[in-house]
């Protein structure tokens, strides 16, 4: 299985705000998460996934950050990324 990643406007504006070190923790835990999709392996607890609502996932990047992101068949549809409270946030105005 070959996953496709596309990254919405938000993810991206949210993406640009981060350090260099954030961001490569987040393009580190999408690499992890499509490394395990692609051999369909069970994902690691370690790797902070979460199913948050029927459609959105979480997948934690670091102790902070948080990738919001939707998997449909083989593609990844990255949301947000952001910080506990502001996934809340999103969530309520889904």
């Amino acid at each position: 299985m070959h996953c496709e990643l596309r990254r919405l406007n938000r993810f991206l504006r949210d993406f640009d705000k981060l350090t260099a070190a954030e961001q490569e923790e987040v393009i580190r835990a999408i690499e992890f998460l499509i490394a395990h999709l692609n051999v369909r392996q069970p994902l690691s607890k370690g790797l902070g996934l979460k199913k948050l609502t029927r459609r959105h996932w979480e997948l934690r990047a670091g102790l902070q950050l948080r990738n919001v992101y939707e998997l449909d068949q083989s593609l990844i549809r990255l949301i947000i990324v952001a910080n506990h409270n502001d996934v809340e946030r999103f969530l309520r105005n889904v």
